[in-house]
């Protein structure tokens, strides 16, 4: 559908990364970018429904940050670590380190905001996540148990 579009931009490959439990370290904690991980299964409607506004995401901040899907039916380590219950759920990560947690099936511009509150360097007061909707969430921060975790 999105090839039919007139002057659409295609995801490329590297847009869109597959994040798994062995190049979770290299890709995401060790990674100089902002990291956006959508965590998702093949068996998850709202998974599916979300996919052309994660795509959108990866072609819009492309340079800026990276973006990756994991399958959590497939890597069950890193998203039992980050306590991953609910799909989809999706986790920006910043220096190594989860900032912000949202889980469900969220609006591009929600999706979009979290993202630019997140990679400012000025200083936040949450304001604005909470007009936004977002929940305050606990989030772990996994980069010890991950940092090693690829073959050599």
């Amino acid at each position: 559908m999105e090839g039919k579009q007139k002057g659409a931009i295609k995801v490329r490959r590297e847009d869109l990364i597959s994040i798994t439990d062995k190049n979770f370290g290299k890709e995401v904690i060790q990674s100089d970018l902002p990291v956006l991980i959508d965590f998702w299964a093949p068996w998850c409607s709202p998974c599916r429904t979300i996919r052309p506004v994660i795509e959108e995401i990866a072609k819009k901040y492309r340079g800026r940050i990276k973006v990756g899907k994991m399958n959590v039916a497939e890597n069950l380590e890193v998203s039992s670590t980050l306590e991953i219950r609910s799909l989809p759920t999706l986790i920006l990560f910043k220096d190594g380190k989860a900032v912000r947690k949202v889980a469900g099936a969220h609006p591009e511009i929600r999706l979009k905001a979290m993202i630019e509150e997140s990679t400012q360097s000025l200083e936040r007061t949450g304001t604005k996540r909470r007009a936004l909707g977002f929940a305050e969430e606990k989030l772990v921060h996994p980069e010890a148990a991950f940092r090693d975790n690829e073959e050599t």
